[in-house]
């Protein structure tokens, strides 16, 4: 990821990647220098050009950015560089809940139920905030979100809760456009409700179910509905099986738990409970005085190190990007204006992707009109030390008064030459020529007259193609005003488009 760039937004390393995008870890700096981390979620190139996906794509930012709750990971710009679009969310440093199941068990640590019950019950608080959401007006949006499953519950290394990912959420709200196709089924076999199989009209009940089953796997450390040998036995076990009682796969769940979990997975939506606020309020009277410190004590020794090893990644990529001769600084350099051209051959191979910055055109130079100015502002200064000298080397009042009325009128000549330009290598210019003119008409020393004329030669451009102000390459150099140094493998791009949140 070093050395790709998303706007203003510097990649660093990859977290997850899947069928239809990928998300990165990457870093923004504000125009005073402040920097922070943001994860970016973005399109595969294959889906870029999919009208449908891209509104989806869309529509999740649009849902996301208006939720604003401790247990929801917030969308905070939706961007676009060139024709890749891209989500910028709040950097929260965590792992997916199924690694942390994962972890648990092959460290043969089963997870207490009390923190079973803390994790859904935030799980829970976030959906609910969704399910509540509203549009402009006040119109409930009926948000469902589908895919409520350990991979897109993120668990901090506190043990604390976020809910994210609502890709394939459903609004049946006035404002949004429904993109759902009949017949398709959106979710993770395994996790669906059994009113998703069967295709009739779902609700927030629908997310509840799903809940009911993460609580049961949290419980027992095993999948409930997922089968290894098909889909369709899965989807079996879900419609026609008798669900198991969870205290069959963990014994030491208490029985008041166990009760919950059995009401949240009904089939018959009317007997579950009826929204996700009710079951939050049903689990925390399970929650023990010190659960936070367990679950906190829990995720450490699952998922500590898991974090801990991230982080060091994160430093390293942090700090090769800040590395003035590592390849993906020189990468990023090569798409900014530089004092020497950079070649395809300097950058190194193992450095992928597209840059996605542009620099503005270079401003039209001003050097050839300033540098006339300078000629005859030292011309006439030089042609007044020349008279005063040859009156026998006397520096008079008069002859004084003569100098200065002709570096008077050197100064009205570039003036009506030279207009006015205001850049900083403009205005040093005609600083340096001004103190040369003065320097060569108040030294009382008797100084040659070439010394007189040496600042005229040096300050006459260059007709070659080196020349320079203040160390920067003009655009002779850089092969033209509109060309730019070669890249690796990456297009000319225009300036990211933000819409933000």
């Amino acid at each position: 990821m070093l050395g790709l760039t998303f706007g203003r937004y510097e990649g660093l390393i990859r977290l997850a990647a899947g069928g239809m995008g990928q998300v990165l870890v990457a870093r923004v700096q504000s125009e005073r220098g402040v920097r922070r981390l943001v994860a970016l979620k973005t399109i595969l190139a294959h889906l870029c050009d999919n009208e449908l996906f891209l509104k989806m794509f869309v529509r999740e930012a649009e849902i996301a950015s208006r939720l604003h709750h401790p247990n929801v990971i917030p969308v905070l710009e939706l961007g676009r560089s060139d024709d890749e679009h891209f989500l910028v969310m709040e950097y929260f440093p965590s792992v997916p809940l199924n690694v942390v199941l994962r972890e648990s068990l092959k460290a043969a640590k089963p997870m207490p139920s009390d923190v079973a019950a803390a994790i859904v019950a935030d799980a829970a608080g976030g959906l609910h905030a969704a399910h509540e959401l509203t549009d402009d007006d006040g119109n409930l949006l009926h948000l469902v979100h589908r895919d409520a499953t350990p991979s897109n519950l993120l668990i901090g290394a506190d043990g604390s809760v976020k809910v994210t990912d609502f890709g394939v959420a459903k609004a049946t709200g006035a404002n949004f456009e429904n993109m759902t196709v009949s017949g398709d089924l959106r979710g993770k076999i395994g996790y669906l409700s059994p009113e998703q199989v069967t295709g009739e009209v779902i609700d927030r009940r629908s997310d509840v179910f799903t809940l009911g089953i993460v609580l049961w796997e949290c419980l027992s450390g095993r999948r409930l509905f997922g089968r290894k040998d098909s889909e369709v036995a899965a989807i079996r076990a879900l419609m026609d099986e008798p669900i198991p009682d969870v205290r069959d796969a963990a014994p030491e769940c208490p029985e008041s738990l166990a009760r919950i979990v059995t009401r949240a997975l009904e089939r018959d939506r009317n007997r579950r409970y009826q929204s996700a606020a009710e079951l939050r309020q049903a689990l925390t009277t399970q929650l023990l005085a010190d659960t936070d410190k367990t679950r906190s004590a829990f995720a450490k020794s699952t998922i500590g190190e898991i974090l801990a090893e991230r982080q060091r990644t994160i430093a390293a990529a942090v700090a090769e990007l800040d590395s003035p001769n590592s390849a993906a600084r020189r990468f990023i350099a090569a798409q900014e204006p530089a004092s020497e051209p950079i070649t395809r051959g300097s950058l190194d191979s193992n450095v992928a992707g597209t840059a996605r910055t542009v620099p503005p055109p270079p401003a039209r130079s001003n050097k050839p009109v300033v540098a006339a100015a300078m000629v005859g502002v030292l011309a006439f200064a030089a042609a007044a030390v020349i008279a005063v000298r040859s009156s026998g080397g006397a520096h008079s009042n008069a002859a004084r008064s003569t100098t200065q009325a002709a570096m008077q009128q050197a100064a009205g000549a570039a003036a009506q030459v030279a207009p006015r330009v205001d850049t900083p290598p403009a205005v040093a210019a005609r600083d340096e020529a001004a103190d040369a003119a003065v320097a060569a008409v108040t030294d009382d020393a008797a100084a040659p007259i070439a010394a007189a004329e040496a600042p005229v030669v040096n300050a006459t451009p260059d007709a070659g193609p080196a020349r320079r102000v203040r160390g920067r390459a003009t655009p002779t150099e850089r092969g033209g005003s509109n060309s730019a140094a070669p890249t690796n493998n990456s297009t000319q791009t225009t300036q990211p488009e933000r819409i933000e949140m």
